[in-house]
């Protein structure tokens, strides 16, 4: 399994619980209002309501690293 590098920042998105449930080692109540990590949220989407920015949703078409940028013939070299 890959170690994730400490510099990486996940996002994270405003959440509303559903039911009471116990994230990030804190108990919520019913309504209310938390902070869930990106890497949570389709599991968490069952018990809370998730506010997703549009931008958050649609990935970007080029990765910003700059990989994916030649093609073809010139990939590799």
């Amino acid at each position: 399994m890959a170690k994730k590098d400490a510099n990486t920042t996940e996002r994270t998105f405003k959440a509303k619980a559903r039911q009471f449930i116990k994230y990030g080692g804190e108990h919520l109540k019913e309504d209310q209002e938390f902070e869930v990590k990106e890497s949570d949220v389709e599991e968490l989407s069952k018990y809370a309501d998730i506010e997703i920015p549009k931008e958050a949703e649609t990935p970007p078409a080029t990765p910003p690293n700059g990989e994916g940028e030649k093609a073809g013939s010139q990939a590799g070299v």
